[in-house]
């Protein structure tokens, strides 16, 4: 039994070694659908042992409409009020992107270098950093509560200096440095490939932490439920609410897992914790 776990092991690894292979000359060359491929190749393997699929982990351009215009540097792009936005969706090629408050009750994006941004069928998309320019792009958003938001990060840098609320909220990371707080959703998804992604003043109802590599921070209260799946990366947890008792499954193969947390077997508050080589750490403040 030993003999084929290490087996199989050896040849999810292999897999995972290509698929960084792709995941890295996707970030370098820009390509999205590359990046994706990279990303799920990785994963393909090395995903068995958890018993999980990371098949929501794509930087897709499915749903990216290419064909509306690039909007220059030194241009903005115009005024959406709040009530036109239901879903917003924003995607980092590189470059540093930063999110402010807004105090017009509208969405607006300034920037340095070329972005694309249109607004559709509630949606609000924006790209930064096309096609690898360096530069900043800083979009502004009012006091409001989205259904859906949508971050994902091929290289670069993404930042929040406001409190974003969402029904729903997915961060994707390939790479880069992905920094939020004073984050509010029913539900919260990361899935991180590469890089560094921290999330401060979190309160979700329950969520999924999906880490490849890299190192994931989540500083914040679950009220509900939280899987966490770690290959080879970091993920830490800091759960500030000493009062919350646990229930925890942890599961772990070559990998560490430490729980810093009161558990009892028949808590609300489930925290599923399984990892391959790496390191899940949870602790209370």
């Amino acid at each position: 039994m030993k003999k084929f776990i290490t087996g199989s092991l050896i040849a999810a690894l292999i897999n995972f070694i290509l698929g960084l292979i792709l995941l890295l000359v996707g970030i370098s060359t820009g390509g999205l659908r590359m990046i994706g491929n990279g990303v799920m190749s990785a994963v393909e393997g090395v995903g068995n042992f958890l018993n999980v699929e990371f098949s929501d982990f794509s930087i897709g351009v499915e749903e990216w409409n290419v064909d509306y215009p690039i909007y220059p540097s030194g241009e903005a792009f115009g005024a959406v009020s709040a009530n036109e936005v239901d879903d917003l969706q924003v995607i980092v090629f590189a470059g540093n992107f930063e999110v402010e408050r807004s105090h017009n009750n509208t969405y607006y994006v300034e920037s340095d270098l070329p972005f694309q941004c249109y607004s559709e069928n509630g949606a609000l998309y924006i790209a930064g950093g096309l096609e690898g320019v360096v530069g900043d792009v800083t979009l502004y958003v009012p006091e409001d509560t989205l259904d859906k938001v949508t971050i994902m990060l091929a290289a670069g840098n993404f930042e929040t200096n406001t409190k974003l609320e969402s029904r729903e909220m997915e961060l994707q990371i390939a790479g880069g440095n992905l920094e939020m707080s004073d984050l509010e959703a029913e539900y919260l998804e990361i899935s991180s490939a590469a890089g560094n992604l921290e999330v401060e003043n979190v309160t979700v109802s329950s969520g999924e932490i999906h880490c490849m590599m890299g190192n994931v921070y989540m500083d914040g209260s679950v009220l509900s439920s939280l899987t966490t799946d770690c290959v080879m990366g970091n993920v830490y947890l800091d759960l500030p609410d000493e009062t919350v008792v646990y229930q925890c499954d942890p599961d772990n193969i070559m990998g560490n897992i430490v729980i810093g947390v009161e558990v009892h077997p028949e808590a609300d508050v489930l925290l599923d914790l399984r990892t391959v080589m790496g390191n899940i750490e949870v602790q209370s403040k």
